[in-house]
């Protein structure tokens, strides 16, 4: 069972005032990619620069499936695709807008009419990583 180091930490409500105090995981360090790819080698006897070259062709690869519009599963780990938010603006105001079925030019009146974002969806093995029963809690003294 995995354990989550926490410490308690008071939070202050900004309209009354009051604090309430809420568990706050404590910090750990941050894997980087290197020390990943190093794992990732250790437990499989896999060269780390096929590792290496084997991660830049997968990324590459959902980029480019991406950027073409298309959802991109990545085995269980998760789902990603593209979404626009987009706010069309009534033509019946000025006629001098561009037209409504021209959605790139809403991108070029303001940053605030059209943003393209990128939705993830966690796959169920991921999921699973968010329930509490899955972890021991123990917490920790400043």
């Amino acid at each position: 069972m995995a354990l989550l180091r926490f410490k308690v930490a008071p939070k202050k409500n900004p309209q009354t005032g009051e604090f309430a105090y809420h568990a706050v995981k404590d910090n750990y360090t941050t894997i980087s990619d290197l020390k990943l790819l190093e794992r990732i080698a250790a437990n499989t006897a896999v060269p780390s620069g096929v590792i290496r070259a084997a991660v830049d062709a997968i990324f590459d690869t959902i980029m480019n499936f991406v950027l073409n519009g298309h959802s991109v599963q990545f085995g269980d780990f998760m789902n990603l695709r593209p979404a626009l938010r987009c706010k069309l603006i009534d033509q019946g105001l000025d006629p001098n807008l561009p037209r409504i079925n021209n959605v790139r030019s809403y991108g070029q009146l303001g940053s605030s009419n059209l943003r393209v974002m990128i939705r993830v969806t966690w796959r169920p093995p991921v999921r699973v990583l968010q329930k509490p029963e899955n972890y021991d809690f123990r917490r920790v003294d400043v």
